[in-house]
């Protein structure tokens, strides 16, 4: 599995529920991606249940490579139909680009309190609601903020934790090597980058 490094001192950086909700910024091919997966595959191996919204595929299959023989606690939502199912499995991925089929599991998913949602590729999302249910919670949302429809509402909203690859609104950030971010959180701020 991949980690998170602080790159000025090369060690690895701990990251669990605590630094939720995290706001993961940046720019296609700036490393947000990577980044947000590693966080979602490390809170997974941390025994905490998931629930997944992700625009593309990749996602889902760098998530399940990180966890390795840990994906068999993974159930990849597709219908409905199938909800009683995936409640058996520590953490659920919802189809990606399915936004309908994630409203309705947020309807339905029994003990839905228990899961920290992982919503990637927030630029794509269309649903106020799906905002508005990971804002709401411990969770991780990443993507190219800038681009969201719902960037107002992501950017005023309050984070433990904010990594930042790229530049968001008018927030300077220091020299960056490329896949290196800015994360700022409860124990200051950092450079980091996924090893």
């Amino acid at each position: 599995m991949k980690t998170v490094i602080d790159v000025s001192i090369n060690e690895v950086v701990p990251l669990g529920v605590i630094d939720l909700p995290m706001l993961v910024h940046g720019a296609d091919k700036s490393g947000a991606s990577l980044f947000s997966i590693t966080v979602a595959a490390q809170l997974h191996k941390e025994g905490n249940k998931l629930l997944i919204f992700t625009a593309y595929s990749m996602a889902k299959d760098e998530f399940l490579s990180q966890l390795g023989e840990e994906k068999e606690s993974v159930f990849y939502l597709t219908s409905l139909a199938d909800i009683e199912k995936a409640k058996g499995f520590q953490s659920v991925i919802v189809e990606h680009g399915n936004e309908a089929l994630f409203l309705s599991v947020l309807e339905q998913l029994p003990n839905l309190s228990e899961y920290v949602p992982f919503i990637k590729n927030v630029e794509t999302v269309t649903e106020l609601d799906i905002i508005y249910y990971a804002l709401a919670r411990p969770s991780v949302l990443s993507g190219d903020i800038m681009q969201s429809t719902f960037s107002e509402e992501l950017i005023a909203a309050d984070y433990t934790t904010r990594v930042l690859f790229t530049p968001l609104e008018e927030e300077p950030l220091p020299e960056l090597e490329k896949y290196q971010a800015l994360m700022k959180g409860k124990d200051g701020q950092r450079i980091v980058s996924i090893r």
